[in-house]
């Protein structure tokens, strides 16, 4: 790990071209998820006018439904993810232990 920070420091002309090419893949990253939630969006916002012109009577009370439904299953992802982090963390933490290695959380605490 040190050689690659010591090539970078020796040489500014190829950090400078690796921070470009990875300015790039970034920018190309970030504008092709900036496309797929502006599409989401607009199908949202289409389906949403459909079902108001089916059934105006029934809109407000089902939108609502939808939101709390939506705001439900996006704290189910979260806790889920939350579960995930914390069960990597203890496979680094058993990794460390098993290659002798100090864990950063160890220190921490």
């Amino acid at each position: 790990m040190e050689s690659i920070w010591n090539y970078f420091l020796e040489n500014p002309l190829m950090t400078g071209i690796f921070l470009l090419a990875a300015g790039v893949v970034i920018y190309f990253a970030v504008k092709k998820l900036l496309k797929y939630a502006l599409i989401s969006l607009a199908v949202f916002i289409a389906l949403t006018i459909f079902s108001y012109y089916r059934a105006p009577d029934e809109f407000p009370d089902k939108f609502v439904k939808n939101i709390e439904e939506i705001h439900e299953r996006s704290s189910n992802v979260a806790e889920k993810g939350k579960g995930a982090v914390e069960q990597g963390r203890r496979f680094i933490n058993l990794l460390n232990r098993v290659f002798g290695e100090e864990s950063d959380d160890s220190e921490k605490k």
